[in-house]
């Protein structure tokens, strides 16, 4: 029984997608103020609390809904850089010409899909250690782009958040499958 449900949940759900922005809240130190970086590391750690509650006020998901519903600029053919060889009298010669990126505009991917602040808080979660100056924002759906896509827009909107912090960011993409308990509900 449990392994007919297992093979069912193999073949009739479709897997889930997880993609992630780790980011970590660091201020940036001069060498004359070495004894309060304790002291800036500790709030840099309780302020965690405060972006994760921004992020989920329906400011910055509208934000990120509107992002994701913009037409975006795609190069139609990338660009080429010129070719250049030495001739005998060693003399750099061009050989090939380059050419610039010509873009075109392409319609927005999410515009029919009903995404709203909504549907994109139910999409992410956000966590981190205690005690840590990094924190996750996870996001998951059924389709790979667009959770990388939204955690790409986060990423960006985080980073602009956090202005006087510095933020180093790292995307990651992983597919998942539904955990047995969720198949069953």
């Amino acid at each position: 029984m449990v392994l007919a449900l297992v093979l069912q949940s193999l073949l009739f759900f479709p897997p889930m997608y997880s993609a992630s922005a780790d980011l970590l809240v660091n201020r940036q130190h001069d060498d004359t103020q070495q004894g309060l970086q304790y002291n800036d590391q500790q709030a840099d750690v309780q302020i965690i609390s405060t972006y994760k509650d921004i992020i989920m006020r329906p400011i910055i998901l509208n934000a990120v809904v509107k992002e994701l519903n913009r037409p975006r600029k795609v190069p139609v053919p990338p660009a080429v850089p010129a070719k250049y060889d030495v001739n005998e009298w060693k003399q750099q010669v061009q050989t090939s010409p380059g050419h610039e990126a010509v873009y075109k505009m392409m319609p927005p991917t999410y515009r029919n899909r009903g995404l709203d602040d909504k549907t994109i808080a139910g999409m992410i979660s956000i966590s981190n250690q205690t005690n840590s100056q990094f924190f996750l924002v996870n996001v998951k759906s059924w389709d790979a782009k667009m959770s990388q896509d939204v955690a790409n827009v986060f990423k960006t909107k985080i980073a602009s958040i956090m202005g006087y912090l510095t933020c180093q960011l790292c995307l990651r993409l992983q597919k998942i499958r539904c955990q047995f308990h969720h198949m069953l509900s």
